[in-house]
């Protein structure tokens, strides 16, 4: 089947389509890394103030 004209556009928007593609997975990967990372901050945090005694315990009501 010949290329015409229209068919380097269609590849070009391919092209792009799995560019935009691929760049959303790479954001969605290290949205999920940022968003792990913060809840084992938060999990080492109240495991901090869990073994602080009871001056602290008010704070884990919140």
């Amino acid at each position: 089947m010949p290329a015409g004209p229209l068919q380097g556009i269609t590849d070009e928007r391919e092209l792009k389509r799995l560019r935009r593609k691929q760049s959303n997975r790479e954001s969605a990967r290290r949205s999920r890394l940022r968003k792990q990372a913060e809840c084992e901050q938060l999990a080492q945090k109240v495991k901090e103030l869990a073994s602080g005694g009871g001056c602290h315990r008010h704070l884990l009501r919140l």
